[in-house]
């Protein structure tokens, strides 16, 4: 009896197709903020989503390390943080890499700072909701379709 009910529940697990995205065709991203709660809940949110890979961390410098090493699509990158803020993160990574930039905040007064200027390639409210997050992320990386390091 038990293992016709095993039988049966294999037979309906092989028979439905898998909706799980494959893990080499999901976009890869890394976000850095000094607030490691936050960090968990949207890594939790975004990668259930299924349409992005999100490492994150708290450290600067853990955080250009993981960029000069990996090949992320996108990058997160939090405006307020306790040793400096985004926009002086993104001139040392413009150093070697052209990664999409987005970066997010609690305040909105960053909104003010001229993105060109500052080498973000987008804002959101770090309050957003993580769908909106993942469409900006998403939309980053089609737009610039694939980031190359800078020599």
């Amino acid at each position: 009896m038990k293992l016709d009910n095993i039988k049966t529940a294999l037979k309906n697990l092989t028979s439905e197709p898998m909706k799980v995205k494959p893990k080499e065709d999901m976009k890869k991203a890394i976000l850095l903020d000094d607030d490691s709660i936050f960090c968990k809940l949207l890594k939790k949110d975004v990668e259930d989503k299924g349409n992005l890979q999100l490492e994150t961390t708290c450290s600067v410098e853990t955080f250009l390390s993981m960029v000069k090493l990996n090949n992320y699509d996108v990058c997160l990158i939090d405006y307020d943080l306790y040793e400096t803020t985004g926009v002086d993160v993104i001139h040392r990574m413009r150093e070697f890499s052209n990664i999409p930039a987005l970066l997010i905040s609690s305040s909105q007064s960053v909104i003010r700072v001229d993105g060109s200027e500052s080498h973000f390639d987008d804002f959101l409210s770090k309050w957003s909701d993580p769908e909106e997050i993942v469409e900006h992320s998403l939309e980053l990386c089609r737009e610039n379709g694939d980031a190359i390091a800078v020599s």
